[in-house]
């Protein structure tokens, strides 16, 4: 057993080391969080959302003790079908511990019922990444881009 909990914290140690640049970090948490919203897994979404994580008050709606913003977007995820999703990182500006991702997004989805075949289009969509230190199996650094702001997105254009 101390043989395989080795292997697993160096094996997870090594994969924290080639993450890539800061840049293709959030560029890869982007796309995993594009596909996992395609296949409607929230919890490929969740995995990069941080729990700071904020929806602009327009969105937020009334405040309730039982369920963090980040919770709003798993129901989300959970009741929406995501029909098409195109999103493209144009650029990422990253300072102080802080990114900027330029993502335009379009696409279509259905929220019964309410919502069937919308279309949407925010070509001045904004992620804002915060880097957190989490822990991979309770002992390995991993610092990761976590989203803790989406700027861009207006209720106007939705309703």
């Amino acid at each position: 057993v101390a043989l395989i909990s080795g292997v697993l914290v160096i094996v997870n140690a090594i994969d924290v080391s080639r993450k890539g640049s800061d840049q293709d970090q959030s560029r890869r948490a982007v796309e995993e969080m594009r596909q996992a919203s395609l296949d409607g897994r929230e919890g490929g979404v969740l995995r990069y959302i941080s729990n700071a994580f904020r929806l602009d008050d327009e969105f937020s709606g009334t405040p309730n003790p039982f369920s963090s913003d980040k919770t709003r977007v798993a129901d989300f995820i959970r009741s929406a079908t995501v029909d098409s999703l195109q999103m493209n990182v144009e650029s990422v500006d990253i300072q102080d511990g802080l990114a900027l991702a330029n993502v335009p997004v379009s696409g279509k989805l259905s929220f019964p019922p309410l919502l069937n075949g919308f279309e949407f289009n925010f070509p001045d969509m904004q992620i804002e990444f915060r880097k957190e230190n989490r822990k991979r199996l309770l002992i390995v650094p991993d610092p990761t881009w976590a989203v803790i702001r989406v700027h861009g997105i207006s209720a106007d254009a939705i309703r």
